[in-house]
């Protein structure tokens, strides 16, 4: 065997063990959202687990404008009354004081009359454990700014800088390492962190999980991981790489179809040899 053919091997094996190693890095995926279609019509399905979201009230499924390429194919168009959101199961995806970070694309609608807030992300309630991640309501000093909570015998709060309730897509992680929580808008790196002491990303016992509780416009690619994604910033607190990085700037290979392709590879290159 060549010596060109034995590099071009080991190049296509090289290849084909970083895409296993991408499978790996998705167990840090816990949920994954995309919104694209509705099982029976009424399931938004996860794509990792089996944290399926059922509709409830006035939620479609619409052409997403979500992602750096301007579109994920569907998003979920959410109604702005309390009674308009997509439930998931009691008792699920809490994480105690050990670190997670939520992310997602979102499209709030502007001129929100509501006193409610727009949550995002349910899954806690004040004093008593849990998370919420949400845009404020319209009677507050924080209306349109992104908020991430942290519930427990202390609770804590961490915003935007600035309104994003503009009819526009924008790109958001909330991140908790077990002792900061942070947020991310538009791959900037926003003022405001808290410590969690005191806290828990528990919800209380039956409490039920769910995404766009009177949200009032567009979510798309709404993801949950065990691990507090990192990244790295320049001067102006704007990502330039690192986990969240990528995150941002792509969308997420569901882990099926990258172990078919990896599988599909080391057969491939089986029969080459």
């Amino acid at each position: 065997m060549s010596k060109a053919i034995i590099q071009q091997k080991t190049g296509v094996l090289a290849a084909i063990v970083l895409g296993l190693a991408g499978i790996s890095a998705q167990a840090a995926v816990l949920a994954e959202w995309n919104f694209d279609s509705l099982a029976g019509g009424t399931t938004v399905e996860d794509q990792v687990a089996g944290t399926d979201l059922v509709v409830t009230g006035s939620v479609s499924l619409v052409a997403s404008g979500a992602g750096p390429g301007g579109g994920f194919g569907n998003a979920a168009q959410v109604g702005n009354s309390s009674g308009d959101y997509l439930l998931g199961p009691t008792d699920a995806l809490g994480f105690g004081s050990s670190a997670f970070t939520v992310a997602g694309w979102i499209a709030p609608n502007s001129g929100n009359a509501a006193s409610l807030y727009r949550m995002v992300v349910e899954n806690g309630s004040h004093n008593n454990g849990g998370y919420n991640v949400w845009i404020g309501p319209s009677n507050k000093s924080w209306r349109g700014k992104l908020g991430f909570d942290l519930k427990g015998s202390t609770n804590i709060t961490v915003q935007s800088n600035a309104r994003i309730d503009d009819n526009n897509w924008h790109w958001f992680a909330v991140v908790s390492d077990g002792s900061t929580a942070s947020m991310y808008v538009d791959g900037v790196k926003q003022t405001a962190t808290a410590a969690v002491t005191g806290t828990t990303a528990t919800p209380p016992s039956g409490f039920a999980f769910s995404v766009g509780d009177g949200f009032d416009g567009d979510l798309d690619q709404i993801t949950i991981h065990s691990t507090a994604l990192t990244g790295t910033i320049d001067g102006s607190s704007m990502l330039t790489g690192g986990e969240l990085y990528d995150l941002w700037q792509q969308s997420i290979p569901e882990p099926t179809g990258l172990a078919l392709l990896s599988i599909g590879g080391l057969l491939a290159l089986k029969r080459r040899v």
